[in-house]
């Protein structure tokens, strides 16, 4: 599995006291008024209420304010929710919708398994994301690509613990990152022939005449602005017993910062980029033998942050990637980008969804005809390693050393690479893949811009400390786990609970179980 360590919650912590921790951290540390929210959605899978949401717990931060203006709930598909939750709030934003607040995206979970071969793949965490204009990393939102489909890899119908198909489950998770960035790709390339055959086309990536951005500024613009036109920026702290992160993203602009909660803090950023960057910057430095479109692939991402389940996948689907480059290296890309002869966006568009359509069924077919081939897997890992070293490790550390924290492990990843490489993301392409079981995947792409301010990827750098926060943790024996997760049988869903743990190992400022009444409502308070 190459994992160092995981961790988990003890009887007075839960994914609601993890949530609630992360937004009032988020909301104190960078001093967001709790009136400028006016959208809160959460993702997780591990909800301990069938019908009342996470998100309702959270209204419980905003009630002294009196701000009950709020929108979203909860998003659940095991670790896809927050990706769910974030396009939601970017969309928000971007729509006439939107009045000029700000957004939070909270993911929070806990990855609990019966004992034997999968125990060791848990862990717990939260993140939560503040979503606004102007921001260190840029969401394009068109860049993206999903793929969902019905099947029963892992679901949780009743009970403490999931019911998985350890074997259906990695192979689903690589057929959706296959098919995910196969339609990336797709999607880069055609907005790239569409700028160059019709820069006015709709789909073409479009600059905005006479845009300035202003990094100092950290507000949004004012209600009734035009959201279409305005970048958003996205903030995430985190918490996972004991670690907690904090990181941001957004359509046309968007923050990430990681801060420390628990005994884990820490402080990034991230946003998204405008089409032209995402899709065209780099992409005529990359064309294949055959002269047409040049064709998008790992050589244009610098850095690449995964859904980490445990380390050894992550790796292996890395090395998939350059395999599906490699393929696509073989067969000629397409022509109709170079016509000399007039032809309209429209059949230039028509014709490379059929050379696309064609592509895809030939990849496929090749694809699936190696998925078990174990030789070919040892060799493109090895082959691999040192972009691996380069564009993935950065953002492995937090799931390495925390484990799988289910909707909040994407967010762990950006984290750690923002702790990693800091100033050095920007200007540099970040490629996302989100999974979830049963399933529903996607993958975007993040671009890192300078940005003035306590939000540059300079400034926050210094005050994540991953690596010191995650020393601090307290440790705990095998046994000591083994004991932890028997209580938690005995008492899930049980009436009148009172937590048997200590507070002594509780960071300041962290949310906690107090009781559980005889009517299963919950009473929380903070440390």
């Amino acid at each position: 599995m190459l994992q160092k360590r995981m961790a988990f919650y003890n009887d007075q912590e839960n994914v609601v006291s993890a949530a609630m921790t992360v937004v009032q951290n988020l909301l104190d540390k960078y001093k967001v008024d709790p009136r400028s929210i006016g959208r809160l959605e959460v993702g997780t899978e591990s909800s301990i209420d069938r019908s009342k949401s996470i998100k309702t717990f959270l209204m419980a931060l905003f009630q002294e304010c009196g701000n009950t203006d709020i929108e979203g709930v909860d998003n659940v598909n095991a670790c896809y929710g927050a990706t769910a939750g974030v396009y939601n709030c970017v969309n928000w934003i971007e729509s006439r919708a939107w009045d000029g607040r700000l957004a939070i995206v909270v993911a929070s979970d806990e990855a609990v398994y019966e004992a034997g071969p999968a125990r060791p793949s848990g862990g717990a965490g939260a993140v939560a994301l503040l979503v606004g204009p102007n921001a260190p990393l840029v969401l394009d939102r068109g860049l993206s690509s999903c793929h969902m489909e019905h099947v029963y890899d892992f679901c949780k119908p009743a009970g403490l613990y999931p019911k998985v198909d350890g074997p259906l489950s990695l192979k689903c998770y690589m057929q959706a990152l296959e098919i995910c960035y196969i339609r990336l790709c797709h999607k880069a390339e055609l907005r790239t022939m569409l700028s160059e055959t019709s820069p006015r086309h709709p789909h073409a990536p479009q600059p905005k005449p006479g845009a300035t951005h202003d990094p100092a500024s950290q507000m949004p613009h004012a209600p009734g602005s035009n959201a279409s036109e305005q970048s958003v920026d996205m903030f995430m702290q985190g918490q996972a017993s004991k670690p907690g992160l904090e990181c941001l993203s957004a359509p046309n602009a968007s923050v990430v910062g990681l801060q420390p909660e628990s005994s884990l803090h820490a402080e990034a950023a991230a946003v998204c980029l405008p089409a032209s960057e995402a899709a065209g910057e780099k992409a005529a430095a990359h064309s294949t033998p055959h002269s047409g479109v040049a064709q998008f692939g790992l050589n244009q991402i610098d850095y690449c942050c995964m859904h980490s389940p445990f380390h050894k996948l992550v790796r292996k689907a890395f090395a998939r990637l350059t395999h599906i480059d490699h393929l696509r290296r073989q067969t000629p890309s397409y022509q109709g980008a170079i016509d000399q002869e007039q032809v309209q966006p429209l059949d230039h568009a028509k014709k490379m969804y059929a050379h696309q359509a064609a592509e895809t069924a030939n990849l496929r077919e090749q694809l699936a005809a190696t998925t078990t081939d174990k030789e070919l897997e040892r060799h493109l890992v090895e082959a691999s390693s040192k972009d691996f070293e380069v564009k993935v490790q950065p953002g492995c550390l937090a799931g390495i050393e925390v484990g799988n924290s289910y909707a909040a492990s994407l967010g762990m990843a950006l984290a750690s690479l923002i702790d990693a490489k800091g100033a050095h993301l920007e200007g540099a392409t970040i490629l996302m893949y989100s999974y979830g079981s049963g399933l529903a995947a996607g993958m975007f792409v993040l671009k890192g811009r300078s940005c003035a301010g306590m939000f540059s990827l300079q400034t926050m750098q210094p005050q994540v400390q991953l690596q010191e926060q995650l020393r601090q943790r307290t440790k705990n024996t095998v046994h000591e786990l083994e004991e932890t997760l028997k209580l938690l049988e005995q008492r899930y869903q049980s009436p009148n609970y009172r937590p048997l743990s200590s507070q002594h190992n509780l960071q300041p400022g962290s949310y906690h179980l107090v009781f559980t009444d005889a009517e299963y409502r919950s009473v929380y308070q903070r440390r």
